[in-house]
């Protein structure tokens, strides 16, 4: 199989990799590709003292180790693809750099994430967000405790209207591929102390209405290069960008995300993205600044 036929999740064991395991598994279904099982361990040992320290930024592990982890997450994908779509990869080093290895041969990576302890989230939160960063795929983030079916329209966050083109239109062949409603949100806040206050009691800005019409524009023109006929809804909101899209999640089924077009090809994922792949209550899809378009179910 190609790169393009292949979707690697991150096999860890953890609760939340479950759930990102039967997302992928009936995402590979939904394209008619494979499945790479990918668990990164590292059995290095660092040097004893304070200096060695420093080297412990994830748990250490041996290949023994790995067994009943990959055997679980077999066991779950199998119960959505027969055997022959499944593979196991196994990688030895650093978790971030081998979870990145494995999206630039996949079409897409995807990742559980786990609540946990707060030593747990040191890690697991370091690992995803650093993945979700600088990955060269698609990575989506499942958070734990996720249903296998789930109903709700396709969310985008757009943070610049006048930049949005790609993003809405990758965000458009998602909803169309799932056959879901879109919404394209944008939120506005301003800088200070006396934000809430001027917009409650004031219309709202002249911005605001602008943000509104250049972003109609941009699904308008969207809309007449795609082949589909999705329903579009143009939402224009005050407030935090990480809180209002944290709250459209809740009746989503997918949130999609955009890097920022700095540090190209790759592009850089800002505080809400970050704070986002956390508190979304429903898959997370980031993708990088060079992708104009990507399919997914």
């Amino acid at each position: 199989m190609t790169n393009q036929e292949w979707i690697a999740v991150g096999v860890d064991g953890s609760e939340g990799n479950r759930a990102a395991t039967r997302w992928a598994a009936r995402e590979a279904q939904r394209r008619d590709c494979g499945l790479r099982l990918v668990h990164v361990y590292n059995d290095f040992v660092p040097p004893i003292g304070f200096y060695g320290a420093g080297f412990m930024t994830e748990r250490l592990e041996t290949r023994t180790m790995t067994e009943p982890i990959m055997r679980d997450a077999t066991e779950e994908a199998q119960k959505t693809l027969p055997a022959d779509r499944i593979e196991a990869l196994l990688l030895d080093g650093d978790r971030r750099a081998g979870l990145i290895q494995a999206a630039a041969q996949a079409s897409l990576l995807v990742l559980g994430d786990d609540p946990g302890t707060a030593l747990d989230r040191v890690f697991t939160g370091t690992v995803v967000t650093a993945v979700a960063s600088h990955a060269t795929s698609p990575v989506v983030v499942v958070p734990s405790g996720w249903p296998q079916d789930s109903e709700g329209a396709i969310v985008v966050g757009i943070k610049d209207y006048d930049r949005a083109d790609a993003l809405v239109a990758a965000a458009l062949e998602v909803a169309a591929d799932r056959s879901a409603r879109l919404v394209v949100l944008h939120a506005w806040h301003a800088l200070g102390g006396y934000d809430d206050a001027i917009a409650a009691h004031t219309e709202a800005p002249h911005w605001e209405s602008q943000a509104r019409k250049a972003l109609q524009d941009v699904v308008d023109h969207a809309l007449e290069r795609s082949a589909h006929r999705t329903e579009v809804e143009v939402r224009v909101v005050h407030g935090h960008p990480a809180s209002m899209l944290a709250r459209a999640s809740a009746d989503a089924a997918l949130l999609i995300l955009g890097r920022r077009a700095h540090g190209f090809p790759v592009g850089r994922l800002g505080a809400s993205g970050r704070s986002l792949l956390h508190h979304s209550r429903c898959p997370v899809m980031v993708l990088p600044a060079a992708i104009a378009t990507v399919t997914a179910g």
